[in-house]
């Protein structure tokens, strides 16, 4: 009797250890991306055109609305200099994968071509 008891209890901890796994990585699948990861990812990608000198990003994600789809998003903002003067740009971000949605200079800034922004 106590070979069958501990036969069932071994069965039950690794069933159990399997499924622990499984959930486990289904949740670091589909967890939102950390912000801070998010903004060193933008900042990398903006260095490689000039001097980041400042960028925030929103910490708590924001649905965004773009034709049939709806996104979580992180909102950020990034401060670069460019031809001697710093020019800053906004950016939206996926909040799942950490992918840029739009990138645009705020209002009042000088004007760039698209190849300028990254």
């Amino acid at each position: 009797m106590k070979k069958s008891k501990i036969g069932i209890f071994a069965l039950g901890a690794i069933l159990g250890g399997i499924s622990g796994c499984i959930l486990r990585t289904l949740y670091y699948q589909h967890r939102a991306k950390h912000t801070d990861m998010i903004l060193e990812q933008v900042k990398k990608e903006f260095a490689k055109k000039g001097n980041v000198t400042g960028s925030w990003i929103e910490m708590k994600p924001v649905v965004y609305a773009t034709g049939d789809k709806n996104f979580k998003v992180n909102y950020g903002g990034i401060n670069r200099c460019e031809k001697g003067h710093i020019v800053q740009y906004e950016f939206i971000a996926d909040a799942m994968s950490g992918m840029l949605i739009d990138i645009y200079p705020v209002a009042g800034q000088p004007a760039l071509k698209d190849d300028d922004l990254l």
